[in-house]
């Protein structure tokens, strides 16, 4: 009993620490804006969007409810899978910064286009790696050095029949602290010991 105990207090402490250390997360969102142009060079295969307005900043430095900034007018989102670039310019007045500035700057690790054409246009379980302002993440009191990876970036458009465009009108990019590899090999560490001691303790039927 004493070893299942331990086991059960161990993997209590892993399931504890492993959302912990995935934060900071910043998620950018439209916050119910449409606009922006979106083109397909290559018949859907790749996306160019243009001017993606961005309305909000969710930012969770701590589990729970997130702290939530209004975006100043002409945030926006601009992206281009062709010359493998991603990147928001703007303004977040509620942190002080009242010029705007790229507040994310990024490329393209991977991603998916969904096509129908005439009528929508998706691109899907996109990721990669971006870097944030420094200005945003110390107004945040986030370490400026710290690695990120933009992940769960979905973004749809739908078809203009008379601009023959696409208009974006809902974008989304979360995006998450990278676990420092010291910490990764630690928790890798402890469930692999809970394991073995989890064998070690556990009576024969």
């Amino acid at each position: 009993m004493k070893g299942k105990g331990f086991l059960v207090a161990l993997l209590s402490l892993f399931l504890f620490i492993a959302p912990v250390q995935a934060l900071p997360l910043l998620d950018f969102g439209d916050g119910g804006l449409s606009g922006g142009v979106v083109t397909t060079p290559d018949n859907g295969a790749n996306i160019i969007a243009v001017g993606i307005p961005l309305g909000i900043l969710k930012v969770f430095l701590v589990p729970g409810p997130p702290t939530v900034y209004n975006l100043g007018a002409g945030t926006h989102l601009d992206f281009n899978t062709v010359a493998n670039t991603i990147s928001i310019n703007g303004t977040v007045p509620g942190l002080g910064i009242v010029a705007p500035i790229d507040l994310l700057t990024g490329s393209f690790a991977s991603f998916k286009v969904a096509y129908d054409k005439g009528v929508s246009l998706d691109l899907n379980n996109a990721a990669g790696p971006d870097e944030k302002a420094r200005e945003l993440l110390i107004a945040l009191g986030i370490n400026p050095d710290n690695p990120f990876n933009y992940f769960g970036f979905s973004f749809s458009s739908i078809y203009d029949v008379g601009k023959d465009i696409y208009i974006g009108y809902s974008t989304d990019i979360k995006n998450e602290g990278k676990v420092p590899e010291p910490i990764s090999l630690i928790l890798l560490g402890s469930g692999l010991a809970g394991a073995g001691l989890y064998r070690r303790f556990r009576k024969p039927k």
